[in-house]
């Protein structure tokens, strides 16, 4: 279950992800909230095993305008035409991957943030006018950020 709040304490039921089973293999799992808040919003994951048993995973901030929340990477312009900049602002210096995706979770671009690059220049140019998510996964975790094409 994904688990959505605005205050980091009151929690409400936003989806759920079937999960994979009984396993010993690694499984990734995507998920995205097709409305979120302006500002801050606070989510974890609340996991409930056959017997009914639960846990909660850590919760995770994410800033919707682009700034940085308990993570590394800004995201700027938030508003633009044709280039944006994901600017890592973390200590990780890892390979990191990006993905733009369309607010119905269809992924419209990708690509990698090369090891120990600080600013990465990314052309928006061939996409449509409107709101996009951009995310960031790399072993430090995931970061949302909101764009706009105009």
């Amino acid at each position: 279950m994904i688990q959505h709040s605005t205050d980091g304490s009151r929690f409400d039921d936003l989806g759920t992800v079937v999960r994979a089973g009984t396993t010993t293999q690694s499984h990734s799992y995507e998920w995205m909230h097709e409305h979120p808040t302006p500002g801050v919003n606070y989510y974890r994951l609340k996991q409930v095993d056959l017997n009914g048993e639960f846990e909660y995973s850590p919760i995770r901030a994410v800033m919707m305008d682009g700034e940085i929340v308990n993570g590394s990477w800004i995201l700027r312009p938030t508003v633009t035409h044709d280039l944006l900049y994901l600017i890592r602002t973390g200590r990780e210096t890892t390979t990191t991957d990006w993905t733009i995706l369309t607010p119905d979770s269809r992924v419209v671009m990708r690509g990698t943030v090369p090891e120990g690059s600080e600013q990465t220049p990314l052309s928006v140019a061939t996409l449509s006018e409107g709101m996009y998510f951009l995310r960031v996964n790399n072993r430090e975790g995931a970061w949302t950020g909101r764009l706009q094409k105009d």
